[in-house]
């Protein structure tokens, strides 16, 4: 693991203070949920710790634009949350990131 991806894991812990609310705020340290989203659920996905928990597409793609904002691969992502490397480039490029090949 890079020391970049260490980094963004020890911050997981704080994942869920730091989410923006989309333009409408941060969300509130201790939520769980935000807007049909399973934040822990998110959180241990990304923590690469066992098995990634089944996460509902809305969850994938979280999962997905927090994970590029956290510097990881496209096909780091797509082996994590069992989906195609196409897939996680699409919602990229949907939710706008810019990312370095």
């Amino acid at each position: 693991m890079t020391g970049e991806k260490t980094a963004a894991l020890e911050s997981v812990g704080g994942l869920l203070a730091q989410l923006p609310d989309r333009g409408r705020g941060v969300i509130r340290p201790g939520t769980t949920w935000y807007r049909g989203i399973d934040l822990i659920a998110v959180e241990r996905a990304m923590s690469r710790r066992g098995v990634c928990p089944p996460l509902t597409d809305g969850e994938q793609r979280y999962a997905a634009e927090e994970m590029t904002k956290a510097e990881w691969s496209a096909r780091d992502i797509a082996n994590r949350l069992g989906i195609s490397s196409r897939t996680v480039d699409r919602w990229r490029r949907d939710f706008g990131a810019v990312v370095t090949p």
